[in-house]
């Protein structure tokens, strides 16, 4: 007499073998491709009978591909979204390599070195300067979009989050949250309050991050001159020492376009990271 967990295990296998044959015939009767319910001109092809999952039921429901463009949507919305927390405004969520303005063979050349900057071994500081309106801002998210942890700041915001500090204590210490990205950009360097913390509080973040040959991206609508004076000599001549490149930006303005792009974008829709509750 046969034991019963072998009788137990030979009526599951029949069973399952059962549903198999039953699911085949069932199987070839669904279409082979169905339309996305979101994106009707893309065809979604069913997926091989053997990569379907297993259940006991004979009738359930065939799986079908994943719409690509669904895919991609997701994606540009979890990226947008990742920029975003990492302090980029909303405005400039969508700033892409592909989509920055590289018209003329100065701004390609532009463009390929900050494609470069953001290659191994990933050091060293990418310096844009200008007038504003010429995609210094817009060509540093876009070398965010390959960092896994990166940070945008403007220098006024940082300013805000050290002196807030000065009142509580229990706020994150700007210098420290600076230095903790692979990537950190700092905006609108130059904009100078007059405030005698303001010189001291740059030179810490520029200085360790040189140290550790952590990749920073510096812009600011002034001449690298000027950006001398403001800095002083020691920490210019470090961050001079360790540039990756400097480039000065020139052309007409991007801004028209921003504005009528300003009032069809949408907003993105994010939880705030902790950092940012302190600005």
């Amino acid at each position: 007499m046969s034991d019963p967990l072998d009788q137990s295990l030979a009526r599951f296998q029949q069973q399952r073998e059962r549903v198999r044959l039953e699911y085949e015939k069932f199987y070839v009767t669904q279409p082979k491709t169905i339309p996305c319910s979101i994106h009707p001109d893309q065809a979604l092809p069913i997926i091989a009978i053997e990569h379907q999952q297993q259940s006991t039921s004979i009738h359930y429901p065939p799986k079908y591909e994943t719409c690509h463009v669904c895919t991609e949507a997701a994606a540009t919305v979890a990226q947008r979204a990742k920029l975003v927390r990492a302090g980029v405004p909303d405005t400039l969520s969508d700033c892409t390599f592909e989509n920055w303005d590289a018209s003329g063979p100065a701004e390609r050349k532009v463009l390929s070195s900050a494609r470069e900057f953001v290659k191994p071994p990933r050091r060293g500081f990418l310096i844009l300067l200008g007038p504003v309106g010429t995609g210094k801002s817009h060509l540093a998210v876009s070398c965010m979009r390959t960092f896994s942890n990166p940070m945008f700041i403007r220098q006024s915001m940082l300013l805000r989050m050290a002196r807030k500090g000065y009142r509580d204590r229990d706020l994150p210490d700007p210098v420290d949250t600076c230095i903790a990205p692979d990537l950190l950009v700092l905006d609108e360097l130059g904009l100078s309050t007059g405030g005698k913390d303001e010189l001291p509080l740059i030179h810490d973040i520029l200085d360790t991050r040189y140290g550790a040959f952590a990749p920073t991206v510096l812009t600011g609508n002034t001449t690298l001159d000027d950006l001398q004076e403001i800095l002083g000599e020691r920490i210019f001549d470090r961050i001079r020492q360790a540039a990756f490149a400097i480039h000065t930006l020139a052309g007409k303005s991007h801004r028209p376009q921003v504005r009528k792009d300003y009032f069809t974008a949408e907003k993105t829709q994010i939880k705030e990271d902790p950092w940012k509750e302190s600005l």
